[in-house]
Order: C-alpha cells, then structure tokens, then sequence
C-alpha cells in the first residue's frame, strides 16, 4: 500500500484514493501559486505594452488565472478504461477546489483590482 492507492484483496475490487498532502499540494499550486504567476506574468506583458490598456480586459485575464480545474478533465478521464477509476479521484478533488476556490477567488479579485490602476 503507497500513499495513493489503497487496495483490498478481494477479487479485482481496489479503491484509490488521493493523499490527502497530494491534495494540499495540488490546491495550493492552483489557487495560489498560479494567481500569483498569472500576475507575474500581465503585469510583465502589460509592461512590455503587449496587452489592451483596457482595464477589464486584463482583470478578466487575472481571473482567469485563479479560477480553479475545469470540469472537462473527468470527461476526459472517463473516454478510457484504463484511465475511468481517476475521475472519482479527480472529481473529488474538483469538489474541495471548488468550495476552497469560493474564499480564495474573491480575495484574488479584491488584490487584482487594487493591483490593476497602478499597471
């Protein structure tokens, strides 16, 4: 038994589930250390005078950047055999990312409009 997986010896029946210091780890890269990326990077394009001085424009890009996983992903996941018992995993992780990403989102908003009339 690895951190990942959880497997019972009954026939062909295993149960994988996601650690839960795998889930943190993959929470914290998507509502935090990517909105901060996203940042880095429009202020540098829009510094570069790469991007619309528009801006909503630019705040819509900066949301997008905090937005959590998209859902296509367990479509994705399910298309194949091999690859169906991960949407459970990844569906349960999307769920905990969404109800985190309701805390995280508005703060993300709240800094990148205090952060756009200085670009």
């Amino acid at each position: 038994m690895d951190e990942y997986t959880s497997s019972k010896e009954s026939g062909t029946t295993s149960q994988v589930f996601l650690d839960s210091q795998v889930f943190w780890v993959i929470t914290c890269v998507r509502l935090i250390a990517m909105p901060v990326a996203g940042l880095l990077i429009v202020k540098t394009l829009h510094g570069a005078d790469m991007l619309p001085s528009n801006p909503v424009s630019i705040l819509t890009i900066l949301i997008l950047s905090a937005m959590p996983t998209a859902q296509n992903l367990i479509v994705l996941l399910q298309l194949r055999s091999s690859t169906k018992y991960l949407a459970g995993i990844v569906a349960d992780l999307l769920v905990r990312q969404y109800a985190l990403s309701l805390v995280s989102l508005p703060l993300w908003v709240t800094a990148y409009a205090a952060v756009i009339p200085v670009m």
